[in-house]
């Protein structure tokens, strides 16, 4: 199957909020389609929880020699480098940060428009991360932006595309 997703870089929080604006003109106008195995609803309420987790808390952690190896070795990469795609969500983050099965496009995009509003109230994400551990607001921003990339690389607003090659 070919790699139809897009390549995104989003610098600031206004750049994946222009974004969504897109999709959501994409989706209006029946173009908007998934390249992955979430819906586009899926997508932008998976993107949303994690950004909502990063502000109210996880509720589990990863074990302490785990985060600090994942800390020592893979933090500089995850704050700076589109996250890849594929991992599996751990059983205990699943309540936190799956997507609800077949969730509208609508609802998605509107509770990922709902955490930014928090961030557009000067709300701060403070929240320990589950494999990162204490990270700042600043440093939330930017893995978010870098897993918005991910799962919204996977959602193309011209419409299904040809293979390339």
């Amino acid at each position: 199957m070919p790699d139809n997703h897009r390549n995104l870089r989003f610098e600031t929080i206004a750049d994946l909020s222009r974004e969504l604006d897109a999709l959501e003109s994409a989706h209006n106008n029946n173009a908007l389609v998934s390249t992955g195995n979430w819906s586009p609803g899926e997508n932008l309420q998976h993107v949303a929880r994690f950004f909502k987790a990063a502000f109210d808390g996880f509720g589990f952690m990863a074990p302490a020699p785990v985060r600090f190896l994942i800390r020592l070795f893979l933090k500089p990469i995850a704050l700076k480098h589109t996250l890849r795609g594929g991992l599996k969500i751990p059983a205990k983050a699943r309540p936190v940060l799956e997507p609800d099965p077949g969730v509208s496009f609508e609802q998605g995009l509107a509770e990922l428009r709902a955490q930014l509003a928090r961030i557009d109230n000067a709300e701060k994400m403070q929240a320990p991360s589950p494999i990162l551990g204490p990270l700042s607001h600043d440093e939330w921003t930017s893995l978010q932006l870098r897993h918005a990339e991910l799962h919204i690389a996977k959602l193309r607003p011209d419409g299904p595309q040809a293979p390339q090659g």
